[in-house]
């Protein structure tokens, strides 16, 4: 930078002047810029850690912040417990360290590019306290075999109560392009992590992870959250949770929450949304958490899975909102409860999917099953039509549970090769299944609703 602005007002200068003069203990809350062209910042094959002489002097964990003009990460490790910021600028201007207006025009934003490099606040020491946080701005950042993490070092020793996971903020103003990367924050105990994505144009993610999973269980606590913001959002082969596990473990926590706001999401090659979980506390919290995609065009689901199912517990839910049309293709979408060892009835959670004027699906699933007591709903409503080939749409119940209810609201509902909706049961009652339609047809399909032992449920026709 050009200039540091201190939160007093004064301004230590890189070139030398009479304001040099003044004295000031003030902290800094802006680097400027008054080059139309900021000098970018490489790392290559290096490593920026402050963490050992932290520990030799006993002091807090130090912060570490990188702002210039391109950010161009190879090979290279950029550590600190503190917290690390990286921002990319492309003009003159000023760019904030704190919310304050300052009256001075930002500048426009550059590009962050991280290549097999990692930026990491995790604390090697597993002192107990808490990873700093990562805040990543720009106009673009691109990853490619990177790592971006915020949780305690697992590898250092055992969770414990007092683990912590830590925010991740990135937020660009043109896309966050990320090839077999991770943005990853694991916590337990008082805190767990949160991520969030927000782009200008896209956030596109291949064969990459993003995680806000937790350590362990503990009551109250649920795994963290994810938000991706952005006019697209495009996962291919890849994996966004926010489980009540870290991924390898064993699930032994609520899950948490994703939320996706977009013009357009399209989940293809094996991507999975997950926030499995398993409940805790004493009653019982929900197992499963919560996925809420909103996109104002279309949602597509190719081959990929979402799931906000409970191995102990009830499940959470699931909501699908879309502008134009909501389209399944061989996929899979579970709200499933079990109550295993928990004194949780096990309940199938809620599937609702508002698709602006069309849903489309083809050999795909949706359950929302309880091994335990009742099965959970599914509402699937679309003004112009519903066309439903093949697959299974399911709200069964196990034991002596009942079926759940299932409404398929549309001005046309077709059901075909071989498609069943079934809310069925064992010892309860059959749930319901309710077509409000003008125009419903059901060529070589099937509604079910029969109890093996108790009564069965009912069917509402046009």
């Amino acid at each position: 930078a050009d200039y540091l602005r201190l939160a007093d007002g004064l301004r230590f200068n890189a070139i030398p002047g009479p304001q040099d003069a003044l004295l000031s203990q003030a902290p800094v809350v802006a680097f400027g810029f008054l080059n139309s062209h900021p000098r970018p910042i490489t790392v290559q094959g290096a490593t920026l850690d402050p963490h050992e002489k932290d520990l030799q002097a006993n002091e807090p964990h130090r912060s570490l912040s990188l702002v210039g003009g391109n950010i161009i990460l190879s090979e290279a490790s950029v550590k600190a417990a503190g917290g690390v910021e990286l921002v990319s600028v492309a003009s003159r201007g000023e760019v904030r360290t704190d919310t304050v207006p300052s009256g001075i025009a930002s500048p426009a934003l550059g590009t962050i590019r991280m290549v097999s490099s990692e930026v990491n606040t995790s604390d090697p020491s597993f002192a107990n306290r808490a990873s700093g946080p990562i805040v990543i701005r720009g106009g673009r950042l691109v990853m490619d075999h990177s790592t971006i993490t915020a949780q305690l070092d697992s590898t250092s020793g055992s969770p414990t109560i007092t683990s912590f996971g830590s925010p991740i903020t990135i937020q660009v103003s043109d896309s966050i392009r990320a090839n077999e990367s991770h943005i990853v924050t694991h916590g337990g105990g008082f805190t767990t992590g949160t991520i969030s994505l927000e782009a200008g144009q896209a956030i596109r993610l291949t064969k990459s992870t993003v995680d806000a999973g937790i350590n362990f269980g503990d009551p109250g606590q649920r795994g963290g959250s994810v938000t991706l913001t952005a006019p697209v959002v495009s996962l291919d082969g890849s994996h966004v949770g926010a489980t009540g596990a870290i991924p390898g473990r064993f699930i032994s926590a609520p899950g948490g929450s994703i939320a996706i706001q977009a013009d357009q999401v399209h989940l293809q090659n094996g991507s999975e949304l997950s926030v499995a979980g398993r409940a805790t506390g004493s009653p019982p919290t929900n197992g499963g958490g919560t996925i809420v995609i909103n996109a104002t065009d279309t949602v597509r689901i190719d081959h990929s899975r979402i799931e906000a199912s409970s191995v102990s517990g009830d499940a959470g839910n699931i909501t699908v909102t879309a502008g134009e049309v909501v389209r399944l293709n061989h996929a899979t979408v579970l709200a499933e409860g079990d109550p295993g060892t928990s004194r949780s009835p096990g309940n199938g959670g809620n599937i609702v999917i508002d698709a602006g004027k069309s849903y489309l699906s083809q050999s795909s699933v949706l359950s929302a099953h309880s091994d335990g007591e009742h099965g959970g709903n599914i509402i699937i409503e679309a003004p112009e039509r519903i066309r439903i080939d093949g697959g299974l749409i399911s709200t069964s119940a196990g034991v002596n549970g009942a079926g759940g209810n299932i409404s398929l609201i549309s001005g046309v509902v077709r059901l075909r090769d071989g498609a069943r909706v079934e809310s069925t049961a064992v010892n309860g009652p059959g749930g319901n299944i309710i077509i409000n339609a003008n125009d419903f047809r059901q060529p070589n399909s099937t509604l079910d609703v029969k109890s093996q032992f108790g009564p069965n449920g009912t069917v509402t026709l046009p």
